[in-house]
């Protein structure tokens, strides 16, 4: 059975957030509803096969944006693509989405 690692975080700086453009908090409202389940923001232990790994700015820029997309649209041995889920202006939601990411907000 997975066990929860409960994180303590400063909920006024969470509900502030980060100041984003509207494709940025499209691509953020996006990303939650349809990658967070295994790109786990909250820094859920990761199990083998489970989850996906955590993405970032870096991920953006060490695989390119084309990589990018091309993942998100034909999937992986371990993900689903979604091609036929979220068309071309919405992949592009989320990548600038994950650029505001940073590093250090990985749990």
């Amino acid at each position: 059975m997975p066990t929860v690692v409960r994180t303590d975080y400063d909920m006024a700086a969470v509900a502030a957030g980060p100041e984003m453009s509207e494709i940025e908090k499209e691509g953020q409202r996006l990303f939650v509803q349809r990658c967070a389940l295994c790109h786990d923001p909250l820094g859920q232990p990761s199990y083998p096969d489970t989850f996906g790994p955590w993405l970032d700015q870096n991920t953006v820029e060490h695989l390119g944006e084309t990589q990018v997309r091309r993942v998100i649209d034909f999937g992986s041995t371990s993900m689903p693509g979604w091609r036929y889920t979220l068309d071309a202006s919405q992949v592009t939601q989320v990548i600038a989405y994950l650029k505001t990411v940073t590093h250090k907000e990985q749990p």
